[in-house]
This record gives C-alpha cells, sequence and structure tokens, in this order.
C-alpha cells in the first residue's frame, strides 16, 4: 500500500486528526493511539504509535512477544521478529511495516 493511501484510510476511519488514530499491536492486540503516548509524556509519539506497542512504555508491563493476552507488551516492529501485516511504502519507494488500524 503507498503511504498517500494508508493517510487516506486513516483519514477516512478516524478523521483528520492523527492523535486520534488508532492502531492495533499485532502481538498482544492492544488498541493504541497517540494521546495514549502523549498521557505519558512519551516525545515523539506520532513516531511510536503505529510501530511500536505501548508497554514498551510503560516498565510493569508484563507482555512480551508471543504472549497473548497480556496488554500492553513490549512487542516493536523495529525488533528480530516483523509481525505486522501491513506495509507501506513511501514516496522515495522504502517499505515500511506498520501496525494496522483498529477496527
Amino acid at each position: 500500500m503507498q503511504s498517500k493511501e494508508w493517510i487516506a484510510d486513516g483519514e477516512k476511519r478516524f478523521g483528520i486528526d492523527k492523535k486520534k488514530w488508532k492502531f492495533v499491536c499485532p502481538n498482544c492486540g492492544n488498541i493504541q493511539c497517540v494521546e495514549d503516548f502523549i498521557k505519558l509524556g512519551i516525545k515523539d509519539a506520532q513516531d511510536f504509535v503505529f510501530f511500536s506497542c505501548i508497554g514498551r512504555f510503560i516498565p510493569e508491563s508484563k507482555g512480551t512477544i508471543f504472549t497473548k493476552g497480556k496488554k500492553p507488551c513490549n512487542y516493536t516492529n523495529g525488533g528480530l521478529f516483523d509481525l505486522s501485516k501491513l506495509k507501506i511504502t513511501d514516496d522515495d519507494g522504502k517499505e515500511h511495516s506498520v501496525f494496522e488500524f483498529a477496527q
């Protein structure tokens, strides 16, 4: 999917305010948005919301990769395992794994 298509899909689902876009962690199923990261004081939340589960930023989070039912977890697309089913291609032709949008 091209990044422009992905952005259009996000706007159609959630509106133009990207802070309200909801994503699903492919490991634990946690649903998160930028506002959730901001509440934790995470800077650059828009860079993490579709790439890393918020549990990475919560020390007491118990979920790890391949554990089900423990939300949120510590999964990130930048690790050894890429569990994301959705890939977007930017204007430079580079492909990026992203979390899917929440339903």
